[in-house]
């Protein structure tokens, strides 16, 4: 029992309360036009947002290989066209890139305004953007990701011991997030910011934000 104690109270010290991430934000909001209007009438506007997302989910691919569904709410269809959107919102049952391991990948935009550029075959993001994340980590998706000797070792040792105690561990919850970076694409990186680690039905639940930095 002081075993199991001591390990809960390692990984106590890794995790955290949930931030206000929402500080990173832009505070540029779109502007409303009368050429917007007319293509949102014209269906101009779902056709460019479907292209868009089509485009999105392709550069995801092929970066990582992992198939996204990707949705846009958009504002006007102007505004989509060069790039601005309300929210994204991407999910995946699957995700297995660069030794990490992940089932039923949920991502969501925080912020009321977003804004990118897709040109030369190369994503660029004209404002902070800053996701929501939840993911699933099965004991298959465990297994494989600890074989693969690139998670990082910290979190390796946390997720490792979160699923083994499961039983002793409904949440943990502390002063720090688990802090990551990854890489978006070749040209992009962000940080992971893991807040919340929970046990539920075999499968450990993660959670917390997607920090991208304006990169244009």
């Amino acid at each position: 029992m002081k075993k199991v104690l001591f390990l809960l109270f390692v990984m106590c010290s890794f995790c955290a309360l949930a931030q206000d991430y929402s500080q990173f934000c832009s505070t540029n909001t779109a502007r409303k036009t009368l050429s917007g209007n007319l293509a949102s009438l014209s269906g101009f506007n779902s056709l460019t947002r479907n292209i868009i997302e089509s485009s999105i989910q392709n550069s995801i691919k092929k970066e990582t290989g992992s198939k996204f569904d990707v949705k846009i709410n958009n504002f006007y269809g102007t505004n989509i066209v060069n790039g601005e959107f309300k929210s994204l919102k991407a999910t995946s049952k699957k995700y297995d890139y660069n030794g990490i391991h992940l089932s039923n990948i949920e991502l969501e935009t925080i912020c009321p305004y977003n804004h990118i550029n897709y040109e030369n075959e190369r994503l660029y993001f004209l404002e902070n953007m800053i996701l929501k994340i939840k993911a699933d980590l099965t004991k298959e998706d465990l297994t494989k990701t600890l074989k693969a000797e690139k998670i990082d070792s910290k979190l390796a040792y946390i997720l490792d011991k979160s699923y083994h105690l499961g039983a002793y561990l409904p949440l943990i919850t502390s002063k720090k997030p688990i802090s990551l970076n990854i890489k978006i694409d070749k040209y992009n990186k962000a940080k992971l910011k893991i807040d919340k680690i929970s046990f539920i039905d075999k499968k450990i639940n993660l959670s917390g934000y997607i920090i991208i930095p304006k990169s244009k």
